[in-house]
């Protein structure tokens, strides 16, 4: 009867490790990011940011003719209640811009896909943005229309 018991509780602990330790593979091409949201970064500040079905709180300005500071692209996640960059690895960012003859974003040599951005003015007018994580070949997490304002450069 001793030798049973014992040998259930092995059995029981073996199970107990196989079973967890295929939960918690490492597979990129099973990994997703679970956005829920997003904010939009510049110099420390939130210049933009929404979750779930919240209206998009702020806009990105810049000014015509210029090139904006650094902007850091960061997503929500409610299971674990936190903001959070996509590992570039496995993610890329895709920015597309409404009317790219406003406006368009680049980003620095070798840092193409990354998680941060300028936006480049071009001339005054209003359009929008649309982020996107990229996880291989399919969208992991498309935002909404981000307002994207364009000025002469009087009013920023």
């Amino acid at each position: 009867m001793k030798n049973l018991l014992i040998n259930s509780i092995i059995l029981l602990t073996l199970a107990s490790f196989l079973t967890n330790c295929s939960d918690s593979s490492v597979d990129s091409h099973s990994d997703h990011a679970d956005a829920v949201g997003m904010r939009i970064v510049s110099s420390g500040v939130t210049i933009v940011s929404y979750i779930r079905d919240s209206a998009v709180d702020g806009v990105i300005e810049a000014q015509a003719g210029e090139s904006s500071g650094h902007m850091d692209v960061e997503f929500y996640d409610d299971e674990n209640d936190s903001w959070f960059i996509p590992e570039e690895d496995h993610f890329t960012l895709l920015i597309e811009i409404g009317d790219t003859t406003i406006a368009d974003y680049w980003q620095h040599e070798g840092e193409e896909g990354g998680f941060e951005f300028h936006i480049l003015g071009k001339k005054a007018g209003n359009t929008q943005a649309v982020f996107t994580i990229i996880h291989d070949d399919h969208p992991d997490f498309v935002s909404k229309e981000i307002p994207l304002i364009v000025s002469d450069g009087s009013s920023i």
